[in-house]
């Protein structure tokens, strides 16, 4: 997953941006900004491990992928890292 420090500059991007919005008298396009990038961005992580556990369950193929897997073993399923 993303590193510890990722995760620090992914948020403070997110604040600086709120934040500036909000000081520039902008607090209904802030309150927007703020709720539509949480709403697409935990779209995307669902969108993700759909499309993770979809391949894990395909054989590492894709729908309308055919190229598949040359060294012939299938590889492990998708499991979600547990910490």
């Amino acid at each position: 997953g993303a590193g510890l420090l990722g995760s620090f500059t992914t948020f403070s991007a997110l604040a600086v941006g709120f934040v500036s919005l909000t000081a520039a008298g902008n607090g209904g396009v802030a309150l927007a900004y703020l709720a539509l990038a949480l709403v697409l961005g935990f779209g995307a992580t669902a969108l993700g491990l759909a499309l993770g556990r979809s391949v894990g369950r395909t054989g590492g193929r894709a729908a309308g992928h055919a190229a598949g897997n040359a060294g012939g073993a299938a590889p492990a399923p998708f499991t979600e890292a547990r910490e």
